[in-house]
């Protein structure tokens, strides 16, 4: 890819990426933050309650947990917003553009690269909080959140999936 081509991948993913949920103007996304956050706050608790934290060192976990949660969230969000562009371009019959798509689905990479740092980062950013032990229960069970969520969306009627779940 010509370095040109990459900057300007990275600079669509940047900007979609650090637009907020709720500058979009969007109302499902209202909800679906909403949703969200409400799982992460419950998800929060049960780690502290697993892993046995004391209230200074779950306040850590929490603070730093919630962080990386909002960034997945607006990377996810910005995800959806490419995926979307890129099904316009896509469109059977109808020419794309191919330099359009080219920088799409170089941001499309760019953004699945940064979602999985994050929680490389995340775990990366708890230990010095936790123990070696406690980061791989926060793991799995992280892990085993972010699997549920995908078993629901795949159980919804395809209709009522966003593009990226199609």
């Amino acid at each position: 890819m010509h370095l040109v081509q990459m900057s300007v991948a990275l600079g669509v993913a940047w900007g979609l990426a650090t637009t907020p949920v709720w500058a979009q103007g969007n109302a499902e996304g209202f909800q679906t933050r909403a949703i969200r956050e409400r799982i992460e706050a419950r998800f929060l608790e049960r780690i502290q309650a697993d892993l046995g934290l004391t209230p200074e060192v779950a306040q850590q976990v929490q603070s730093l947990a919630r962080r990386h949660a909002i960034r997945r969230m607006t990377l996810d969000d910005a995800q959806r917003r490419v995926r979307t562009d890129l099904q316009r371009q896509m469109r059977p019959g109808i020419a794309a553009d191919q330099a359009q798509v080219g920088i799409l689905l170089d941001s499309l990479m760019v953004l699945r690269v940064a979602y999985v740092k994050s929680f490389q980062d995340e775990l990366a950013e708890l230990a010095p909080v936790l123990t070696p032990v406690q980061r791989t229960q926060f793991f799995i069970a992280r892990d085993r959140l972010y699997q549920r969520a995908q078993e629901i969306r795949q159980q919804r009627p395809p209709q009522q999936r966003r593009p990226r779940e199609r």
